[in-house]
């Protein structure tokens, strides 16, 4: 097995909750340490915001920044031979999750998707016989928006039954490099919801979130 590193949570208590009145927040800071265990790379500041939309939905706000303790280069994984451009934020829904597809703008739903640019990624399926969805917005000013994205409801490589993998892509076309003391900002908003949602109201949830950046801008 090839070295890896890991992630530790900094904070003791590692995250601090804080109310307000349209949700609960949680941050933390995490170190990302090298495979010898000890050499801190980057250091993340991880901010979660819940958000109650309505009755039947609600928004997950995740903003993360990235501090670059030394010279870093962010790349891609090897994949039976192939480059994967993971990175990003990423999401693998339950196997209850069925029937699932993936939406991008302006396409009709897919099993997978390879490195398409959207500002948006609905996926959507069944649970217990009953519509579901799950919105995964990119926010303008993250890097490479629109972000490319991969997504897949079922493939072999992630064995039998739903998959249901999607991920903003960041490091789709190359690796991205950090000098010492750089950051890296992601933005995302992640908004999970009852019943079928049609591309108008997927379009009316990313205008809404778009509008409430700029409103904080």
């Amino acid at each position: 097995m090839a070295p890896y590193g890991v992630l530790r949570h900094r904070d003791d208590p590692p995250v601090l909750a804080a109310a307000s009145e349209d949700g609960a927040s949680v941050a933390g800071w995490l170190d990302w340490i090298a495979p010898d265990r000890e050499t801190v790379v980057l250091r993340e500041r991880r901010t979660l915001h819940h958000r109650r939309l309505d009755p039947s939905a609600y928004a997950l706000d995740v903003h993360v920044d990235l501090q670059a303790q030394r010279d870093v280069v962010l790349d891609r994984t090897p994949f039976n031979g192939e480059w994967g451009g993971y990175g990003g934020l990423a999401l693998r829904g339950a196997p209850d999750l069925v029937d699932s597809a993936l939406t991008i703008q302006g396409s009709a739903p897919t099993a997978r998707l390879e490195g398409v640019r959207s500002p948006w990624l609905h996926l959507t399926g069944r649970v217990d016989g009953q519509p579901v969805g799950v919105l995964l917005l990119d926010a303008p000013g993250n890097p490479e928006h629109p972000v490319r994205w991969y997504g897949s409801t079922q493939a072999p490589t992630y064995g039998e039954g739903w998959a249901n993998f999607v991920n903003a892509a960041i490091l789709w076309d190359g690796p991205r490099t950090l000098a010492t003391g750089d950051h890296l900002a992601l933005t995302y908003r992640v908004v999970v919801h009852d019943g079928a949602w049609s591309t108008d109201r997927v379009e009316e949830a990313w205008g809404a979130y778009r509008a409430g950046l700029d409103a904080h801008a």
